[in-house]
C-alpha cells in the first residue's frame, strides 16, 4: 500500500497550530507531553521522560550501556521496517523482496533481543 506524503503545513489544522503554539510546544511536533511544567516532544524523549520517572534506566554504567544498546539496536530494527514500509513509494527495489528479506531475518533479530534480555527484566 502506497501512502500519500504531504508537508507537515498541509496535514496540520489551524487549530492544530494554534495549539501547538499556545502551549509553547518546541519544534511544534508531535507527538507531545505536557506534565505539569514539563513540556516534551519526540516519542524516544517521551519514551525515556517515562523510563526515569519509573526506574527502568539502569542504575550502574553496565546496566545503562546495555539500555543504550538496545535503544539502538531496536532503532535499527524500526528503521529497517520503514525500509521496508516505504520501498514502494521510494523505489528502493521491490517491495515483496525487501519485504521478503526483513521477515526471513526477524526471527534471528527476535531472537537476539529475548537473549539479551533474558536476565535483564528491568529492561523489559
Amino acid at each position: 500500500m502506497a501512502f500519500d506524503l504531504h508537508s507537515p503545513s498541509s496535514c496540520f489544522s489551524v487549530t492544530l497550530a494554534e495549539n501547538l503554539k499556545q502551549n509553547n510546544i518546541a519544534l511544534d511536533q508531535l507527538p507531545y507531553l505536557i506534565d505539569g511544567d514539563v513540556k516534551i516532544v519526540q516519542s524516544h524523549a517521551i519514551l525515556k521522560y517515562f523510563g526515569r520517572q519509573h526506574n527502568l534506566c539502569g542504575t550502574t554504567e553496565e546496566e545503562r550501556i546495555r539500555m543504550d544498546i538496545m535503544e539502538h539496536q531496536l532503532e535499527d530494527t524500526l528503521n529497517a521496517h520503514i525500509s521496508v514500509c516505504y520501498s514502494t513509494y521510494f523505489g528502493h527495489g521491490k517491495h515483496e523482496d525487501r519485504k521478503a528479506e526483513y521477515l526471513k531475518h526477524l526471527p534471528y533479530t527476535l531472537r537476539q533481543y529475548s537473549e539479551f534480555l533474558a536476565d535483564h527484566p528491568w529492561l523489559k
